[in-house]
């Protein structure tokens, strides 16, 4: 699935409207990706295929997986008043409940890319893969009714999908 279309999926997907904290309605704003490489660092993998008769293969999620993380902020603001509400624990919980499912079709679909990529070892081989993290920024808002007013709360969500490169291949034979 190329970048673009990607986005434009998780953009349709982020501006559903979802319901739920006791019947208020929550929506999550939609916001560009912020895509580079990661400051995380790399990680090196040897595969060894000496004593196997056949090529191995192994998919990449046996080594690395695709993580997420998300921070909301503490406090929303109203959008009528501009007073501010200090999120609970409770209302924190629903509300990250529904910005993960806003993303989880874009996170199950880095979730197979990753899956396809075969870690592939010829037979009499070791190799050794370095594996990178291309991390995805969103930055955005998700709104919701308390009170019988609207408030937005600030969210960062970010996705990190890894990614390996065949670094080295030497014989088992030395």
């Amino acid at each position: 699935m190329t970048p673009k279309f990607s986005l434009g999926v998780l953009m349709l997907c982020l501006s559903l409207i979802l319901a739920g904290c006791n019947g208020a309605v929550i929506q999550v704003h939609a916001a560009q990706a912020v895509v580079g490489e990661s400051a995380m660092s790399k990680k090196s993998v040897e595969i060894y295929n000496c004593d196997q008769q056949t090529d191995l293969h192994r998919p990449l999620s046996e080594e690395a997986q695709v993580t997420c993380t998300l921070t909301i902020s503490d406090i929303a603001t109203s959008t009528s008043t501009s007073d501010t509400l200090e999120l609970s624990d409770e209302l924190k919980a629903e509300l990250t409940a529904r910005i993960e499912s806003a993303y989880r079709k874009h996170v199950d679909e880095a979730k197979k890319q990753v899956e396809a990529v075969d870690l592939f070892v010829p037979v009499g081989k070791i190799r050794m893969y370095d594996i990178f993290w291309r991390q995805e920024t969103y930055s955005s808002t998700v709104s919701f009714k308390a009170d019988s007013d609207t408030y937005t709360a600030a969210y960062t969500y970010t996705v990190n999908i890894p990614d390996a490169v065949v670094n080295t291949e030497i014989s088992c034979t030395g």
